[in-house]
């Protein structure tokens, strides 16, 4: 069962008069977004992408070479760590376009895996997303601003061949500069700047594993404790989460639609902190039906997949 871990901490109120909130920090549960029609017993993880023909500058092939490793490496790690499937990994080119299918066989059949992860192609890179023109006393100012980009094509494979073929791509804001013309700019260096582009690698293989193995990750969540809350402020200073749940599914029923909608959004966040995963989407959809509330609207992202249990 999961470990709940909490803090708490005042946040300034967006409006005058409004309910204030405070936080709660929650663990959650990733629910993957396919099945396997039959669980894998071992996987074999391999680059099939040949960086050494790629048009670049020896330090950006060499750069690379060394994240294409980290991406196998990492999916294998990650595999393993998620759940109870063995996982292995090949760094290096090893899986060339010619005779693939063969080779991927004769893969899995040297690490005794029964599928394979190859992946297909990699690439880091920055992209410009705007410039901001500002006059000044000597002119014009051109401030341009720039994103990560890590971009890597998945293909999955058992013995029957290819299953899945999946292109994840990830971004992150880095970085603006003052340029002369927005569209003749350079963008950041890469080899400069190669511990972003890993991290953009993490980023893309959880993306990626996300289909197929569940994961527990960190939610800060609003949770209204003013004005009619007040009892259930009093139960969480006392660590009593399931008294604070019952206060604020009480004041579900409340006249006033914005205390009904806050009381089932609570009731959410406690459910959620609790980990009663299963319950939680209903308060959320309750929350919803009776007035729009963005950090509903936000938790429910996180629930798509879930069923509605009341």
């Amino acid at each position: 069962m999961l470990k709940n871990h909490f803090s708490f901490f005042f946040i300034i109120c967006i409006c005058s008069g409004c309910y204030v909130p405070r936080t709660l920090t929650n663990s959650i549960v990733t629910l993957p977004t396919r099945e396997f029609k039959t669980p894998p017993q071992k996987i074999v993880v391999a680059n099939g992408y040949d960086l050494n023909e790629v048009s670049t500058r020896d330090n950006k092939e060499k750069l690379f070479n060394e994240l294409a490793n980290l991406t196998v490496r990492h999916t294998s790690d990650e595999i393993s760590r998620r759940s109870e499937i063995a996982s292995t990994f090949v760094e290096g080119f090893t899986v060339p376009i010619l005779q693939r299918d063969s080779i991927i066989k004769a893969l899995m059949t040297e690490h005794l895996a029964s599928h394979a992860i190859i992946v297909e192609f990699f690439k880091a890179y920055f992209e410009q997303t705007d410039v901001v023109v500002t006059e000044t006393d000597g002119g014009k100012n051109r401030e341009a601003f720039y994103d990560i980009l890590v971009d890597v094509r998945y293909s999955f494979h058992n013995w029957s061949g290819q299953q899945f073929d999946t292109l994840i791509s990830v971004r992150k804001f880095h970085s603006s500069r003052n340029v002369l013309s927005g569209l003749l700019a350079a963008g950041p260096n890469v080899v400069k700047n190669s511990e972003d582009a890993a991290d953009g690698i993490y980023a893309n293989v959880d993306m990626y594993l996300k289909s197929f193995f569940s994961n527990t990750e960190q939610r800060q969540r609003n949770l209204y404790i003013s004005k009619e809350f007040k009892e259930v402020n009093d139960d969480i200073d006392a660590y009593n989460f399931e008294s604070a749940f019952e206060q604020s599914e009480k004041l579900m029923t409340s006249a006033k639609k914005t205390v009904a909608a806050m009381a089932a959004y609570n009731c959410a966040v406690l459910l959620e902190h609790l980990g009663q995963y299963n319950r939680v989407k209903y308060y959320i959809e309750e929350s919803l039906a009776k007035q729009r509330m963005p950090e509903a609207e936000e938790m429910l992202l996180d629930y798509r997949i879930f069923k509605v249990i009341h």
